[in-house]
């Protein structure tokens, strides 16, 4: 019958080769993620905030009149303006959420190409060109908000990406090369390599178990393994300096 000390060994092994490649995952992407600065992640610098053009009580009773003819049982009403643009958005009886351009007075329209590059350039921290404007259909690893959206890529350095809401020319969403990192990191930490999304998933629950056993597999060992006289070096130390 094998003792227990050694079925620990044996079993810490098992365990280490199990899960010891996701620990050196886990512990490699928490350091990059914690060495890369979240505003760059983010994409604070690749872009300018422009001001919002400023609303008065006549776009507001703009609205209300729109809102009260389409749909007067609403309970969502937002007042905004986008790159010059005055919209209100608003709920009608399905829930549907419904854009309405005020100085129009019509449903948003979607942008042109043109008009989207024409934005972008206006926030766009370079001086680089867009190669490509594509409109976006799908979501992807890289944008799960509103659809459809415009994506404008810039020719520079970090691969900057624009989202953009494709009826209000909203800015949605900012991509580089640094966010790539960063969520590549990320896919491995959460052990979500499809939606990389789901903290609680099956497989990061079960890798976190088999690393949590090996942890305490591997607290036994130390307890088993050191033993007082391991420490005389220190105790030596202690009685020299007084």
């Amino acid at each position: 019958m094998l003792k227990p000390i050694v079925w620990m060994r044996k079993t810490h092994k098992w365990l280490g080769l199990l899960v010891g490649f996701q620990v050196f995952c886990w512990v490699l992407g928490g350091v990059v993620m914690s060495v890369l600065p979240l505003d760059k992640v983010h994409g604070d610098h690749l872009h300018h905030t422009l001001k919002p053009t400023a609303l008065t009580e006549h776009d507001h009773q703009r609205a209300f009149n729109l809102i009260s003819q389409h749909a007067p049982q609403t309970h969502h009403i937002r007042v905004f303006s986008v790159f010059q643009r005055k919209y209100v958005e608003f709920s009608n009886a399905d829930n549907d959420l419904i854009i309405y351009d005020l100085d129009r007075g019509a449903p948003a329209i979607e942008l042109s190409n043109d008009e989207v590059i024409a934005n972008a350039q206006a926030i766009y921290t370079g001086a680089d060109r867009i190669p490509t404007v594509e409109r976006v259909i799908q979501h992807s690893t890289e944008y799960k908000k509103k659809l459809p959206a415009w994506r404008v890529t810039f020719d520079d350095d970090v691969n900057t990406t624009y989202y953009f809401d494709t009826q209000t020319g909203s800015l949605q969403s900012v991509r580089s090369s640094l966010w790539r990192v960063f969520d590549f990191f990320w896919m491995l930490h959460i052990m979500d390599y499809s939606e990389r999304e789901n903290f609680n998933n099956p497989l990061l629950i079960t890798a976190a178990i088999i690393a949590l056993l090996f942890v305490f597999s591997g607290f036994y060992l130390i307890v088993k393994v050191f033993h007082r006289r391991d420490f005389n070096w220190l105790l030596l130390r202690r009685k020299t300096k007084g």
